[in-house]
């Protein structure tokens, strides 16, 4: 359970974890889920049942603080760093951020203190968290929906990876290089190298003075680059045969021959060119 998201399933594309979530079936995704709570709940009681056998009532009473911690930090830990509980792991889910990575800590305390009254068999068991994702497209209960994951099986986040690597790895081809065409001007996209208002021309008036984008090279696999946008409105990329994804502040598009992004009303287009 210890082999990170990444390491599994290579470098995934922006918004890939949404995309997976939205075409999951209904009723296979709840019964996992149901399933996966289930197994969860029994290893909690275990955390707390088998020390007292083990150790003797004695024992186990002056050490009830350290098993108490260890099941109030379960989901967290086990969730934020590997996004695998033994649940998840026994069911093949795997709960992630939008980009396919772990959520980490903050992100899946959220999950959990939602969880005590979405998933409570003490209360109404997982019958609110199952009206939440039946109601939402992302297959999302409220918890997820605060924390911004997805619950989401890592065979098909394994296979949207190698499906769309591809486009990941757009600028490791020998003898080609990206550049970015957007207006007249055209650029070669490099990390640091940020768009200026003025690139935009007539349609970069009221964008203000500072940077509306910016080149960066991915976290996750330094070969590929990025366009993040660096403004307050939202852009629309448009991914070769995948469709659109909208780039709201601060979110990023990997870049690939043909990838088109619409900065409103003035478009870049990503293209190949020979070096020379």
């Amino acid at each position: 359970m210890a082999e990170s998201t990444f390491a599994t399933t290579g470098a995934i594309p922006e918004d890939i974890a949404e995309d997976i979530a939205r075409d999951s079936k209904l009723l296979p995704h709840l019964l996992l889920r149901w399933a996966g709570s289930w197994i969860d709940l029994i290893v909690l009681a275990l955390l707390l049942i088998v020390p007292d056998f083990l150790l003797g009532n004695e024992v186990y009473q002056a050490t009830m603080a350290i098993w108490l911690g260890a099941a109030i930090l379960y989901f967290p830990i086990a969730e934020g760093f590997w996004g695998r509980t033994a649940g998840k792991l026994l069911t093949g889910l795997i709960v992630v951020d939008h980009a396919g990575r772990p959520p980490g800590l903050l992100k899946a305390a959220v999950r959990t203190l939602l969880r005590l009254v979405e998933v409570n068999p003490l209360l109404l068991g997982g019958i609110p968290a199952a009206i939440a994702v039946a109601a939402s497209q992302r297959r999302q209960r409220l918890g997820d929906m605060l924390a911004r994951t997805y619950v989401v099986r890592l065979k098909e986040l394994r296979r949207a990876g190698a499906d769309r690597a591809p486009i990941a790895h757009s600028v490791a081809d020998a003898g080609a290089v990206l550049v970015f065409t957007i207006g007249p001007v055209t650029l070669t996209p490099t990390p640091g190298l940020q768009i200026q208002p003025q690139l935009l021309g007539s349609r970069g008036a009221g964008r203000g003075k500072g940077p509306i984008a910016e080149f960066t090279a991915d976290p996750a696999d330094p070969s590929a680059l990025c366009l993040r946008n660096l403004s307050d409105g939202t852009y629309r990329a448009t991914l070769p045969g995948k469709g659109t994804v909208d780039l709201g502040m601060g979110r990023a598009v990997r870049l690939a021959p043909g990838v088109v992004i619409d900065f409103g009303g003035i478009t870049g287009t990503v293209l190949r060119a020979l070096q020379g």
